[in-house]
């Protein structure tokens, strides 16, 4: 499925409730003039990995597609000129899919954009099967130089048009602007449609792919689904839509009548703040019954709010080379994140002696730790951020505070021992690593820093050892204060 959103923030809720009239169950859902300015998953549809492409071109760019999450799904990196895509590898039941989704802007130039899309079809030319799908602003029932080499691009592609009637229908112009393309060894099976929907001026188009090879068959298409209403789209929510839809129907049979046209546009108006009051109003609601307990606020609160997309890769590049199973990418991630730390001091400079002896002390006195007394362990504790993470032993700070009076001697017995011999419990030295993404490519592991968490228990002996060595620096002026 697909429809030009123009802007998924204003018209996510009108979005979620055309799918949930619809009752159909859509492996994939295509969204295109989104407005895309972050990664940000403004719908949150159960079920559905989000991948974006942000807005590159003009601030009114932006494509989203929504994969269902049982759909085994590779993120490509690939660029267009003069417009927003997004290319992803699907599979289904052992049988690869190249899908496109693409947004170009009218303000972009077109030629610049038929020469990058031809050379990225003629690139991927080795797929079997493919879709490209989107709002490309050319319009193919024109008969215009445009037109005409953009069919002839796709058709040199092996891709057949699904939709060849208008999606777009204005007071004055009727024109097919999205579209979708396909190429199948089986292309006549496909059944593809056009709803008349009035979210935006544009109409919604549908396509129920099959795949025929010798080995397997599939049908790409939607099924219905049982999902409950959002409990904020009433009946007469949806009664109101329908009637906007026969009013908008009505005023392009009769574009000339002003007075039918404005009445529909202060109606659409009218209904879209009646349907985010509704959803305001609900959410306010539910707070207000959730009134004492913090943890259900912020329950409801993160249900209403936008969150940030987060996608798992299917296969990782090191050295031009692909690495697809989950436990060899997180060794060649964590190798990667091991020398990393060796190579950047390596780039260091070398530092003269003298430049150092200008801001620090020398002293002769040696150093003596006190031994660590229990209420310093309880103290430590105590100090620790009471939150809910945990490194490798899944022990929180939360629990250490509730069981402290029972651990703190053998805590301290630990940590005493530690100091006094010289080493590090090897126990502590272990932590959770998390890959973030920074920017560029999420198949190369260049492109990732990391994010350590370490144990709760370790972090009461750093602070013993840390209240040692600032006292000792404090007392004989160690660091300058330049």
């Amino acid at each position: 499925m697909h429809t030009n959103i123009r802007s998924l923030k204003k018209h996510a809720d009108e979005l979620n409730i055309l799918l949930q009239e619809l009752d159909l169950n859509f492996d994939v859902i295509i969204l295109t003039e989104t407005w895309n300015k972050d990664n940000t998953d403004v719908l949150k549809l159960q079920d559905y990995n989000t991948f974006t492409a942000t807005n590159k071109v003009t601030s009114k760019d932006g494509v989203s597609i929504l994969i269902k999450k049982n759909i085994e799904t590779i993120e490509c990196e690939t660029d267009i000129i003069d417009a927003n895509m997004k290319k992803l590898e699907l599979k289904i039941r052992n049988t690869e899919l190249t899908l496109y989704g693409i947004y170009r802007s009218p303000s972009g130039k077109t030629n610049n954009f038929l020469t990058s899309l031809e050379e990225i079809l003629d690139r991927d030319k080795t797929a079997t099967t493919a879709i490209l799908v989107g709002d490309i602003n050319i319009d193919i029932l024109a008969n215009t130089n445009e037109a005409e080499e953009y069919l002839q691009i796709m058709y040199r592609n092996d891709y057949i048009s699904g939709i060849n009637s208008p999606t777009r229908v204005t007071e004055n112009t009727e024109t097919c602007i999205d579209h979708i393309f396909i190429k199948s060894k089986d292309s006549n099976s496909n059944k593809n449609m056009i709803l008349e929907t009035d979210i935006t001026d544009h109409y919604t188009v549908i396509a129920m792919i099959e795949n025929k090879t010798a080995e397997n068959k599939y049908t790409f298409k939607p099924e219905r689904k049982n999902q409950r209403r959002k409990p904020w789209i009433t009946q007469a929510i949806i009664n109101s839509i329908r009637h906007r839809e026969e009013l908008g129907k009505k005023i392009k049979k009769n574009n000339h009548d002003v007075a039918d046209r404005e009445g529909y546009k202060r109606y659409r108006n009218l209904l879209t703040k009646c349907i985010k009051q509704a959803k305001n109003d609900f959410y306010k609601h539910e707070i207000t019954k959730a009134q004492g307990n913090p943890k259900q606020i912020w329950n409801i609160i993160n249900t209403y709010r936008p969150t940030k997309i987060i996608n798992h890769i299917s296969r990782l590049r090191i050295n031009n080379k692909y690495i697809e199973n989950g436990k060899n990418m997180a060794n060649a991630m964590n190798e990667y994140f091991t020398n990393i730390s060796k190579h950047m001091a390596s780039q260091i400079p070398n530092v003269k002696r003298k430049d150092i002896k200008a801001c620090s002390r020398h002293t002769e006195d040696s150093t003596f730790w006190t031994p660590i007394t229990t209420d310093e362990i309880n103290k430590n504790i105590h100090e620790l951020k009471n939150g809910t993470s945990s490194g490798l032993d899944k022990i929180q700070s939360r629990t250490l505070n509730e069981i402290a009076s029972f651990i703190t001697s053998l805590l301290r017995h630990i940590c005493n021992n530690s100091i006094q011999q010289g080493i590090f419990p090897e126990a502590y030295k272990s932590s959770i690593i998390t890959p973030i993404h920074k920017s560029g490519s999420k198949e190369d592991v260049t492109n990732y820093r990391p994010i350590s968490i370490t144990s709760n228990l370790p972090k009461i002996l750093e602070k013993c050892i840390t209240a040692r060595l600032q006292s000792y620096s404090n007392k004989h002026k160690l660091i300058s204060n330049m």
